[in-house]
């Protein structure tokens, strides 16, 4: 069974890590192909190491059809924003006009597509149960029509791919020299591309409090945007900060991540799928996240408030949680556990089989011969269920509810300061965009 991946592009975030997840770890019953719209990215080398095809189309989208026929593709899986989109139009296009057997998508950002070509994909899955339910209430207001269609499938987290760095506790002492922080230092840990969408002034505002309360802090940050940088170097206690860049090697996360005695994430807009947070979970590591109602919020899906980490609603009650998980060693070491337990609920190995199970089904039901497969997937479970869903907009409740305090989510600092900072981030914006254009391979 040839599965044909399509995106943008091949960058780090978590909708490519998927791709190579799925592409690595999915059952030898399906091989895969991968297809980038528009530019290659680190992860190149790595899919072709596991025999699979790359194709980079540099913008030419004419040459889908040609692609998808050459590569006898059975399944094309896309992995786009969800939206109607002129070149998704002609991508989708190109997938009835090469015959693909089924067409796939995961939708990453739970928005509906009202375009004709909708109609040529099957199934639609989002990252998270939260995703999906911001997507029911965006498909109502906009009159979408085929909301049967759509299900929920997480991203394939290779859980055991992280464990097998374990460090030592002399490796970790080693580790933490190399990065000038002392054995008793109280490392804190925020990992996310270098896009300002990403770094939230809620976690600028946090920090101050933060070091403020506990004179060992110390935060460490990967990707951090250059005017979040600018502005912290600028601070009386920017001594208590690491910078460091963005990397695709996951063994430099995975020593990173042991690093920390906390994760600590935040941002405004929030998360369809907290990639980083379940990677931090495969190595026992608890994280401290922001409720976002207001935009994506599958953070707290993924955090089980005072289980596995710590929800919080304000950076006063930010800085309040850390203070805690760091007077309270025991309780780091319990939620770690619990972490690495909820990890396992999205490891590769379980999503892909079930990535599997749909993709015969779907065949199956339009009639393709796949008898053989359908008696060997027969055990793979399709999760989460249709029930699941049906019972998580009660769930999502209790879960906005479960926070450090009664306070209400904000975003942090006052109107003034937001537009300040929004000012700076149009600029960095802009930045971001040019340098990806001028250098393919800029991480």
């Amino acid at each position: 069974m040839k599965i044909v991946h399509i995106s943008k592009e091949l960058g780090i975030g978590g909708c490519n890590r998927n791709i190579v997840a799925i592409c690595e770890d999915m059952d030898r019953a399906f091989c895969h192909s991968v297809v980038a719209l528009y530019k290659s990215g680190p992860y190149e080398e790595r899919l072709r190491e596991v025999g699979c095809g790359v194709h980079i189309l540099n913008g030419d989208l004419r040459l889908i059809r040609e692609i998808l026929q050459e590569e006898g593709a059975d399944v094309v899986l896309l992995h786009r924003a969800g939206k109607a989109e002129r070149d998704w139009c002609i991508v989708l296009r190109g997938c009835r006009e090469a015959r693909v057997k089924a067409v796939l998508e995961y939708n990453v950002f739970s928005l509906p597509d009202l375009s004709p070509e909708d109609e040529y994909i099957d199934v639609h899955l989002h990252k998270s149960k939260t995703s999906y339910l911001q997507f029911m209430q965006r498909a109502r207001k906009a009159g979408y029509g085929r909301v049967d269609r759509h299900r929920v499938l997480y991203n394939a987290v290779q859980v055991q791919r992280w464990r097998q760095w374990l460090l030592s506790g002399e490796e970790r002492l080693f580790y933490r020299k190399e990065l000038g922080l002392d054995p008793d230092s109280f490392v804190l840990l925020r990992v996310g591309r270098p896009d300002v969408r990403k770094w939230s002034d809620f976690l600028m505002e946090a920090i101050q409090l933060i070091v403020n309360r506990i004179p060992k802090a110390r935060m460490v940050f990967v990707g951090i945007p250059a005017s979040r940088r600018r502005w912290i170097q600028r601070q009386r206690w920017s001594s208590a900060c690491v910078f460091l860049e963005n990397t695709s090697d996951d063994r430099r996360l995975a020593i990173l991540y042991q690093l920390a005695d906390v994760l600590t994430h935040s941002s405004r807009r929030g998360e369809t799928f907290p990639n980083t947070i379940l990677e931090a979970f495969a190595l026992e590591l608890p994280a401290v996240v922001n409720n976002t109602p207001w935009r994506d919020n599958s953070q707290i899906e993924i955090v089980d408030h005072m289980v596995n980490g710590i929800v919080v609603n304000t950076p006063e009650d930010y800085a309040e949680a850390v203070a805690f998980l760091y007077r309270e060693p025991d309780v780091r070491r319990s939620m770690g556990a619990a972490a690495l337990e909820k990890a396992q609920l999205y490891a590769s190995e379980r999503v892909t089989r079930a990535l599997g199970r749909l993709i015969v089904e779907v065949l199956h039901r339009k009639g393709h011969a796949v008898d053989a497969l359908l008696e060997a997937t027969r055990d793979w479970e399709l999760y989460p269920t249709r029930e699941e869903l049906e019972g998580y907009p009660e769930e999502y409740e209790r879960r906005l509810k479960a926070a450090w305090s009664t306070s209400p989510p904000e975003k942090g600092g006052t109107a003034f300061r937001r537009l300040r900072w929004l000012a700076r981030d149009v600029i960095d914006i802009l930045g971001y965009k040019l340098r990806r254009g001028v250098d393919s391979k800029w991480i």
